[in-house]
């Protein structure tokens, strides 16, 4: 739709079996990255980059695993996002630029909802171990990790 709220186009529910929630849009505009789940298979939620007209690029994730909050890095090359493996528990933080390249970001310090600094160089991110603050930084490939809150 159009930032006024007017145009509104329905394109990622074409049959209520197919749905898509946590949208991040790609910096050219052309595409967005979401959790995506298909009602028809497993309902298990992934992580999906689909163009702006509601056809899908390309889905990241195919696993058992609960994905969600996807974010683009600022030049559009990688997605950050959370992978939960059992409800609720062992939240981490993942890194994929094309679907083949999966990298894990966090290890004891779990992580969710993270997001990139402008530059691309930091990622900051919450962290749901019930011990620890729950604002966190690290340098983009994982390392350096610090606590920013307590």
């Amino acid at each position: 739709m159009k930032s006024d709220g007017s145009e509104k186009i329905k394109i990622i529910y074409p049959n209520d079996t197919i749905g898509g929630r946590m949208p991040d849009w790609s910096h050219n505009g052309f595409y967005f990255v979401c959790q995506f789940y298909d009602w028809r298979t497993s309902g298990d939620s992934e992580i999906a980059i689909i163009y702006n007209n509601g056809i899908v690029k390309k889905i990241l994730t195919i696993n058992n695993n609960i994905d969600l909050y996807p974010k683009f890095s600022p030049d559009d090359s990688k997605v950050l996002f959370t992978q939960e493996a059992y409800e609720g528990i062992n939240m981490q933080l993942y890194r994929d630029a094309d679907g083949t390249n999966l990298r894990r970001l966090t290890d004891n310090t779990q992580g969710y909802t993270a997001d990139y600094s402008p530059d691309g160089q930091y990622i900051v991110y919450c962290n749901s171990s019930p011990d620890d603050g729950r604002l966190w930084i690290m340098k983009e490939d994982g390392s350096f990790k610090k606590q920013l809150t307590h």
